[in-house]
């Protein structure tokens, strides 16, 4: 079990632990949640199967919003990011820069409950760490044009190839509405009709002490004037946040060769996390634990190497041939694929055991 933080200065240092080694041109954001989910960090449109009833179901609730006036947003992002707020099924998952705006809300249950309804024993929270390596504008015309493929449903292969899934993208809005900023808000976008969690491995964690909760409460209500009536953040002072936000900015035109370049990235970082780990289990747990585990790294770059299979299928060029630039990327994508296998499987040769083989021709393309 994960240490239990009970206190606030104990927090603070469990914060800087985990962030120590958090390369410093990442962009960090937390999120607090105060139960302990099977499944935590998940978009409740996805939680509650929302899009297998009805795929159509997003278009329709912001039409039906912009019809009664519950949104003045001009984008569908910017209706999404009014439908999260205002407590409808989103595809959006709300994060913060701010620590300790984290922590009130692994602490403190929805507004509608009593303050003190969750405390106690068995009753932990958990605030979750995510380095993210870049961020969109909410004004970028990638991040716009993505959302609204998605809503509108015209480039099927967003929605429809799993693959995409695991593009899950940090949305910029400290600055939209007045609960964005105090809340020192942002949005992880989850793509697909299914939406993939977030891996674990991506993310760090640091369990709250449900016997605690009322404690934390009153410190960061006296200490830091986080409580559910803060007074909104004031507006000046912001030249140096926002240059160096814009430093992380992704630019890149949204489009099927953007999305594939992430979905590399996100290879990259899943085949990291497995090279450091099994040169840890080798050397730590033996032999058979190392097999076992390079046997669910190979699984990691199944699931990878079947989402691409999938686009390159005759099937599929067929039916997105008119996106722009598709075999071209798919292609790539490929090439890059196994580019990034045999550099995986090459640093495992460094000091894995000689008699164990590897698998890295069956799982290459051809």
């Amino acid at each position: 079990m994960e240490n239990r933080i009970m206190d606030l200065s104990g927090y603070i240092r469990q914060i800087t632990k985990e962030i120590e080694d958090i390369d410093k041109d990442r962009v960090i954001v937390f999120r607090g949640e105060n139960k302990i989910y099977a499944q935590p960090c998940y978009p409740n449109l996805f939680r509650r199967k929302i899009l297998d009833i009805n795929p159509g179901f997003e278009k329709n609730q912001f039409d039906e919003m912009t019809a009664n006036h519950l949104t003045n947003g001009s984008t569908y992002l910017e209706k999404a990011i009014d439908a999260q707020h205002g407590g409808f099924p989103s595809r959006l998952l709300d994060v913060t820069y701010n620590c300790l705006v984290a922590l009130y809300f692994a602490v403190t249950p929805f507004y509608t409950n009593e303050e003190d309804s969750e405390d106690g024993p068995g009753n932990d929270g958990m605030v979750y760490i995510f380095p993210m390596e870049k961020m969109y504008c909410p004004a970028g015309n990638n991040i716009v044009n993505a959302y609204d493929a998605i809503v509108e449903r015209k480039e099927k292969w967003i929605s429809e190839e799993r693959i995409f899934e695991k593009n899950h993208k940090l949305i910029d809005h400290i600055k939209l509405n007045p609960r964005i900023m105090a809340q020192q808000g942002a949005f992880l976008l989850f793509q697909g009709d299914e939406g993939e969690p977030i891996p674990e491995y991506m993310y760090k964690k640091i369990r709250i002490c449900g016997e605690y909760k009322k404690k934390l409460r009153e410190d960061l209500r006296r200490l830091h004037g986080i409580h559910t009536g803060s007074v909104y953040p004031e507006n000046y002072n912001l030249v140096d946040e926002i240059y160096r936000k814009t430093m992380n900015v992704n630019a890149s035109e949204f489009g099927i060769q953007s999305e594939l370049e992430l979905v590399i990235a996100s290879l990259k970082k899943t085949l990291d996390y497995y090279t450091d780990k099994l040169e840890k289990v080798l050397n730590e747990d033996g032999k058979e634990a190392y097999i076992r585990f390079l046997r669910e790294a190979e699984t990691a770059i199944q699931d990878y190497r079947d989402g691409l299979g999938a686009l390159d299928r005759p099937a599929a060029r067929e039916k997105y041939r008119k996106a722009v630039g598709y075999e071209k990327a798919v292609e790539r994508a490929k090439t890059d694929f196994n580019t990034c296998i045999f550099a995986f499987y090459e640093e495992l040769e460094d000091f894995s055991p000689d008699d164990i083989e590897f698998s890295k021709e069956y799982l290459r393309f051809a």
